[in-house]
Formats: C-alpha cells, structure tokens, sequence
C-alpha cells in the first residue's frame, strides 16, 4: 500500500476493513497477511499517524474494528481532525 500511495499525485481515501482483522478481544487485530502479528488499536493509530504525516490521506474508513470505540475516539484525537474519518460499521451499522 505505502508504494502505491507514494506514486498517487491524488489525496487518495483509504478502506482498512478492520473488521476483517480484529480478533475476539476489543482493540486486538490480528495482521497475518503482510506478517505484522498481533496489533493493538494504538499500533494501528500510531501506524496511521506515519502515513498520514508522509502521504496526503484525506479520508480513512474502518482504520478500527466496530467496536474499538476507544480507539476511534483517540485515532480521531491523534489525527488532529485532518482528515475525514468514516466508520459505517460503528456509527451506522452498530445499533447500540
């Protein structure tokens, strides 16, 4: 991903699908494809926090699983409100 990013004159939207990756456990994803392991929702924000300073994100759409709500809320504080973050599986689909 970073490659691609880095050859795009465009300020690209991102979708992680996070809950493609989240374990059991709230704030636990687990990356077996690109062999990264065990994140937490902080390894995730701060991986975030490095593309965001080095390729121009405007939007990034389930960065978190749907019910890492602690770590939506210090994703969107970290990211210093710069860019668009959408959730549909946490603010629309979660009926809670």
């Amino acid at each position: 991903m970073p490659a691609a990013l880095s050859q795009t004159r465009k300020r690209p939207p991102l979708r992680s699908a996070a809950n493609s990756i989240a374990t059991d456990s709230p704030g636990n994803y687990h990356l077996k494809w690109s062999g990264e392991g065990n994140l937490t929702s902080d390894d995730l924000i701060a991986k975030a926090g490095d593309w965001l300073k080095q390729y121009p994100i405007i939007l990034w759409e389930d960065l978190l699983s749907e019910d890492d709500w602690d770590g939506f809320a210090k994703f969107n504080t970290s990211s210093g409100y710069q860019i668009e973050v959408v959730g549909d599986d946490i603010f629309v689909t979660n009926t809670k």
